[in-house]
């Protein structure tokens, strides 16, 4: 698995020394934060070739206490953050 770390180094192998490891990781952050900031505001983020990030809304509801499965507890509404990657993008990584 690659974490952030990794990833910032294979994306600097990748390129031709245009980029600093510093800056490929400035750039990464800013991506990743202007994602979760647009998800935030309702927004629906689509990169052609690659995919869909959007909000899945989760109503509320109601289950069983994992510690006392006899107390019923109500679960509140929550957004889900989602991708689904394209078609074009799925063929590529096959």
């Amino acid at each position: 698995m690659l974490n952030k770390k990794r990833f910032v180094n294979l994306v600097y192998e990748m390129q031709d020394g245009q980029y600093t490891k510093k800056n490929i990781t400035g750039y990464f952050d800013i991506i990743i934060e202007g994602i979760k900031d647009a998800l935030a505001n309702d927004h629906r983020i689509k990169i052609i070739g690659f995919g869909i990030f959007d909000l899945r809304k989760r109503k509320k509801s109601t289950s069983p206490n994992p510690q006392n499965p006899k107390e019923i507890v109500e679960v509140p509404a929550k957004k889900i953050p989602r991708f689904k990657p394209m078609r074009t993008f799925i063929d590529e990584v096959n």
